[in-house]
């Protein structure tokens, strides 16, 4: 994609074309996307809590890390300062699955389908504390999964934290 146009327009394009498929190992990307936040964490003395995880996945290694980077950086924004962040890696024979569970005030049921609309920004509970951004990455991140053949879900409870859900195909 073209590095200067922008967020929007990139996301617009983004096709299987664009990625660079290889069987990695779910830590290829895990690892990356989780050094790239922890300043963030580090910043609001967010606890980031990490299941270590094995496991093989066909994929573009950039996209995921692109894709968990912005779910740990939203589950940061939205978490208040000491608590924690926890990403588990779930492995079975059929699937990999890669949750990121926030201490975040949560999502109204109503949004909870909006959300990965591109442009959408709640203007309820998770706005409370005044994220900025214009409402394309999570669009983008389920765009990256479906791409994988993989899903992204949310499932919250007002007051109660989101969980991020990410199922990828095994190879």
């Amino acid at each position: 994609p073209d590095r200067h146009a922008p967020a929007g327009r990139q996301a617009a394009r983004l096709g299987e074309e664009d990625l660079e498929w290889d069987v990695i190992n779910i830590q290829d990307f895990v690892v990356p996307a989780v050094d790239r936040v922890k300043t963030l964490a580090n910043k609001k003395d967010i606890r980031l809590i990490v299941s270590e995880a094995d496991g093989k996945v066909n994929g573009d290694k950039g996209a995921l890390v692109e894709l968990l980077v912005t779910i740990l950086d939203n589950a940061i924004k939205y978490t208040p300062e000491g608590k924690s962040v926890k990403l588990n890696v779930i492995s079975s024979d059929k699937q990999r699955v890669v949750e990121v569970t926030d201490e975040g005030p949560g999502i109204d049921p109503i949004e909870q389908s909006k959300i990965f609309e591109r442009f959408y920004r709640s203007d309820n509970s998770r706005n409370k504390d005044k994220v900025d951004g214009y409402g394309l990455g999570i669009s983008i991140t389920r765009q990256i999964a479906e791409l994988h053949s993989a899903s992204l879900t949310v499932q919250s409870e007002v007051g109660k934290g989101a969980t991020f859900r990410l199922v990828l195909p095994v190879v």
